[in-house]
Formats: C-alpha cells, structure tokens, sequence
C-alpha cells in the first residue's frame, strides 16, 4: 500500500509546489534573479580566465581562483538566505529573517561545502585534467586517454568514440556528486532556534524520490541546451579526421563568439525552461525540508 501511494504523495508535493509558486510569483522572481546575479558575479572571473578577456598579463588560475572565492564568500551564504525565503512562501507561519547574518551563514556555508564536495572529487579530477593537462601536455598526448576509452566499448580509438564512451561514465560522477550534495540539502532552510537539528537517519529515502523528481524537471532545460549545441559542434568540428585536425576545430570554435542565433535560444531556454523549472525545484525543496524539519507541510 505504501509503494502504491507514493506517486500520490509526489503529485501532492508538486502540486503544492505549483500553488506557492503562483501564490508568490512576484517575490519569488526577485529571489530568484537576485539568486542568479550573485551566481553571475560568481562566474564572471572565470569566464574571463577561459575566454582571455582580460588579456596575458594575468594568468588564468587568477581568474578561477577569484571565482571560488566568490562562490565560497557570496554563493554560499546566499544560499541560506534563499533558504530562509523559500521556506517563508512554504508555510507562511515561517518568519523570514529581516536581517542578514553573513557570518553565521558563511561559517555554515563553510560546513555544508566541506560536507558536499568530497563526493566531487571524481568530477574535479577530471575538470582538472582538461584544464592543467590542456596547459602542459602535447594535445596528442593528453587526449589519448579519451581516445582509448572507446576501446571499452569497442569502438574505434577516435576522439568521438572517446568522448561517447567517457559520457556516462561523467554521468555517473556527477550523479554521485549529486546524491553526496543531496544529504544535506535540508540545512539550508532549517531556521535556527526554531528546527531541530537535522538528522539524515530514516530520511533518505525521501530525499532521494525528491532528487529523482527534481532531476526530471531539470532535463526538459538540458534537452534543449543539446539540440541547440550538438548541431552547432557538428557543423563546425571535424571528427573524422586525425586528432589533431579536431582538436584544432574545437580549439578554434572554442575561441569564437556563439552567433547570435545560437546565444539568443540559449538565452530563451535559460528564461523559459531553466529559470522557471529552478523555481518550482527550489519550492520542493522548501516543502519538504518543512515537513523534514517539523513544519506544517507533509514530509512527501
């Protein structure tokens, strides 16, 4: 019976998530941009590291590293104030803090980082290949790697079938560092003083069917970020031929501006599908972090 109920339980909380989200359009748009432009101040350095805006004389772990601590010192305490926001429109009789304490909120940001990301190791490591590896080895030499994991399956040891093959592998490094992440994802809407502390016993479970629902709400954006990007890479990088020729094709796109075209859908499916399927995801987590945490909303 229980198993029978629980698509039930999910509609219930998607319904809800739904009507708050109506409710409070209004602030929950503010939130949300807000969110997002301390994120975009965030990723600015990087984004001038990778694309060599701000010319040589800086080197680009400048650049990168002004950017994690960014995310550490903006991102990160910025996310409880969210929490405490999202929680409010969840049950109205939750206050919202008035005032910000920065530093309560960055030493718990503090915590919830160095709980979170020792499940991305994997996912850094490879990041960190591409990177350092891209900077200190032959292109050759650093993509055979990738090249000979299309053996496992195997296929021909190209560029392509690497990079086919090394897909869900990331895949599942990254849906590792998610469910990692995942464990405490109630800590950021817990109000202090008036939630118990937070205990992941007996509770993951739940988290986990709430992961599997947000997920699908995120994919309608990811699909539409490939059928946009995929054709572009197709067009533009040559795989059939020799290494060197496609890594000279992607080193090349890589350098030149998206087209208009492409960065204005890019930009629509951001505004219309990311950004309002984000909202929705953010809601279910404040609801059912309120039921987690003894609110007045049902823990499914």
């Amino acid at each position: 019976m229980q198993m029978s109920r629980m698509p039930e339980k999910q509609l219930s909380l998607m319904k809800k998530a739904l009507n708050r989200c109506k409710m409070h359009i209004g602030p929950l748009s503010a939130l949300m941009l807000c969110q997002l432009l301390i994120r975009l101040i965030a990723l600015a350095p990087a984004v001038i590291g990778f694309t060599g805006a701000g010319g040589e004389g800086i080197p680009g772990w400048v650049y990168y590293s002004l950017s994690i601590l960014f995310y550490v010192f903006l991102v990160m305490p910025s996310r409880f104030f969210a929490g405490q926001w999202l929680r409010h429109f969840a049950g109205d009789t939750v206050k919202a803090a008035m005032k910000i304490p920065y530093g309560r909120w960055l030493g718990k940001g503090l915590i919830r980082l160095a709980k979170g990301l020792p499940w991305g190791i994997p996912v850094f490591a490879v990041l960190g290949y591409l990177v350092i590896g891209s900077a200190v080895l032959p292109y050759n030499q650093m993509w055979r790697p990738v090249q000979n994991l299309a053996l496992i399956f195997g296929m021909e040891a190209t560029l392509l079938g690497g990079v086919i093959a090394a897909l869900p592998m990331l895949l599942m490094m990254i849906l590792l560092f998610c469910f990692g992440w995942l464990l405490d994802m109630p800590v950021e809407y817990r109000l202090e003083g008036q939630d118990p502390i937070w205990e992941r016993k007996g509770r993951m479970g739940i988290l986990i069917k709430n992961f599997c629902v947000n997920t699908l709400l995120f994919l309608p954006a990811l699909a539409g970020i490939l059928a946009v990007m995929i054709p572009y890479i197709l067009s533009n990088v040559d795989f059939s031929g020799n290494l060197l020729k496609t890594i000279q094709d992607m080193t090349k796109l890589m350098d030149t501006p998206l087209p208009a075209g492409i960065f204005g859908a890019l930009l629509g499916i951001f505004l219309l599908l990311y950004l309002p399927l984000c909202t929705v995801r953010k809601m279910r987590n404040a609801l059912l972090s309120d039921g987690l945490l003894g609110g007045e909303n049902a823990a499914g």
